[in-house]
């Protein structure tokens, strides 16, 4: 997830490993030090001993939030890896996994909601495969990637 999402949750989700995506990684670790403040801030390969939070390689002396890179960094290929990992937001990262995604796990709130970001355009590349859910105030549908299915 990204810093900004992290932000708003105000703390790790349960039963899972964290990730944590920041171009400022600093400023996570003076708003919750208790979680980051012993964490390193670290580049490229260099380990990181804090399970809940790292910083992106710089390319070309530019902080990088690419998750292209980070499909090489963790080995998040949908096809290739054993676990199931899911992508919660926000918007720049949406839009910059979306491609890597295998399924979409998308609720559908029946009311209008004011905002400023959105969820990037999926409706080309991914295709219902079910409904899990439809309850009055949301519906929960089950989308796969096209370019991924077998």
């Amino acid at each position: 997830m990204g810093r900004k999402t992290f932000e708003s949750l105000g703390k790790p989700l349960p039963n899972r490993i964290n990730i944590v995506l920041s171009r400022h990684p600093g400023l996570l670790k003076r708003q919750f030090p208790d979680l980051f403040g012993e964490a390193w801030i670290a580049r490229g390969k260099t380990a990181v001993p804090f399970p809940y939070q790292f910083e992106l390689p710089r390319i070309g002396g530019v902080t990088a939030i690419d998750l292209r890179i980070i499909k090489n960094f963790l080995k998040l290929s949908p096809m290739d890896s054993p676990l199931d990992y899911f992508i919660c937001g926000g918007a720049q990262i949406y839009e910059q996994a979306l491609p890597l995604c295998s399924d979409l796990y998308l609720t559908l709130v029946k009311r209008v909601v004011e905002g400023d970001r959105f969820f990037p355009p999926f409706e080309d590349r991914f295709e219902v495969v079910e409904e899990i859910l439809d309850r009055p105030e949301f519906r929960i549908l089950h989308y796969r990637n096209r370019a991924l299915q077998k």
